[in-house]
Order: C-alpha cells, then sequence, then structure tokens
C-alpha cells in the first residue's frame, strides 16, 4: 500500500501529471497520414527518418499514457492513447513492400532503419536499436517475427561471443573522425555495445533461453568498470576495453 500511496503522489503532483500528459498529448498529435509519429534523427543521429526506436517509445508512451489517464485525471483521453499506439504499432508492422511503406522487411525478417518523412523510402539496413520493440513488449518473444529478427542479429552483427555491435559495417570508433576519442579510438569495426548486447539477451530470456541470456547477462557484466560503472557507449571486442 505505501507504494501505491507513493505512486499516487507522484503522479498528482502537478508538474509531473501536466508533463506527463502534454507528452502524450503532443505524440498523439504527431501521428500523420502514414501512421508514424513525428520523425526525428533517433538513437544513432544518423538520419533524420521515422525510426524504430522512436516509434516503439511512442507507441508504447501512448499504450502507458492510457493506463495512467484515470490516475492523471485525464481518463476522457485514455481511449484516444490507446488508439494512437495502436496506430503507430500497425504502421511500424507493415511490410516495407506496402504502397505506404512500413518498417518490416518480410523477406530478410528484420525491421528496417526507418522510413523517409515523405514516407515513400525505406532506408532498408538492420540496425539493433530495432530490438526495442521485443524489449518493451510490444511483440511477445514467441512471434516468428521476434524469433527471426533476434538470430539475425546475433548472426550477422554479434562479436566475441555474445557482444552485438549497432549495425553490420558500422566504422564510426574505427575510422570516423568524429568519434570522441578521436580516430581508431577502436581497433576493429563494429564495436560492440552493452546496451544492445542486452537487449538481445533480454529476448532471449523472454524465449526461454536461460543459458544464452546468462552468458549474456555475464559478458555484459565484464564489460563494466568498477562498482559495475557501465561503458557510454562502445566496447573495442577485440581488446575488451570502452
Amino acid at each position: 500500500a505505501g507504494r501505491e500511496d507513493d505512486a499516487a503522489a507522484f503522479l498528482s503532483d502537478p508538474v509531473v501529471r501536466d508533463a506527463l500528459v502534454d507528452s502524450a498529448e503532443f505524440i498523439a498529435a504527431s501521428i500523420d497520414e502514414t501512421g508514424f509519429g513525428a520523425p526525428e534523427f533517433s538513437i544513432w543521429e544518423e538520419f533524420f527518418l521515422y525510426n524504430v526506436y522512436t516509434q516503439v517509445t511512442y507507441s508504447q508512451g501512448l499504450n502507458a499514457a492510457a493506463r495512467m489517464a484515470e490516475d492523471l485525471g485525464a481518463g476522457d483521453r485514455a481511449a484516444d492513447w490507446a488508439a494512437g499506439a495502436t496506430t503507430i504499432r500497425d504502421a511500424m508492422l507493415r511490410p516495407t513492400t506496402a504502397e505506404q511503406p512500413g518498417l518490416w522487411n518480410e523477406e530478410e525478417g528484420y525491421f528496417a532503419w526507418g522510413v523517409t518523412p515523405d514516407g515513400e523510402t525505406v532506408v532498408d539496413r538492420r540496425e539493433n536499436s530495432a530490438n526495442l520493440p521485443i524489449v518493451t513488449g510490444m511483440l511477445d518473444a514467441d512471434d516468428p517475427r521476434v524469433i527471426r529478427q533476434i538470430e539475425g542479429a546475433i548472426e550477422d552483427t554479434g562479436r566475441d561471443g555474445y557482444g552485438i555491435s549497432r549495425y553490420d559495417g558500422d566504422t564510426f570508433y574505427s575510422s570516423s573522425p568524429f568519434s570522441p576519442g578521436g580516430t581508431f579510438e577502436s581497433r576493429v569495426d563494429e564495436a560492440v555495445w552493452p546496451q544492445m548486447t542486452s537487449y538481445v539477451g533480454m529476448a532471449k530470456e523472454y524465449a526461454g533461453d536461460a543459458d544464452w541470456a546468462l552468458g549474456s547477462l555475464q559478458w555484459t557484466a565484464g564489460m563494466y568498470g568498477e562498482g559495475f560503472m557501465p561503458p557510454g557507449d562502445g566496447v573495442d571486442w577485440s581488446t575488451r576495453e570502452p
């Protein structure tokens, strides 16, 4: 009861309440004729698109807002927020070959990087922040799309046993002058990311593969610093150093 009281007090705080309601309203209002929420540069800051990572965040955020609507004093908005979440989810799950392209590449079995703001062109490459639908519960672990998505991530972008890179052919830390530590910060291409690795490990746990999930967790913890301080970004898998 104490925790429920604390949660109710948190949500009833005017600053928190207004922030949550305004955020949900912004996302719902941004949904356009494509069915997606507003395009942006997303987690990797490389393409201005309807990106998978953010579209998942929009959809699941609206779902959460709909469930909290009564506590937020916005019960009349719950149905619209839930409908917005479904609209974005449906847009994501449309095939990339549809007349109005979605984000699911049926032939190859992965979520494409994104769709351009005009809603016409697909950046059809695998990138592993697109595993977020599984992490958030948008898709179940036994969904055939999830199985193909995760197995493909391991096969195409897995390094050093369990490490998962951002995407196939990622050379940012090895050759880009914009790398925070300078060119050749990593000795190898496709630095692995504990965040992306954890996404795959969680998917394996949800699917009941406890051995793989444990190995992934042990690998990830092994990349952390003293006191389990996580690396901020990638890890050079050839040296196991951030």
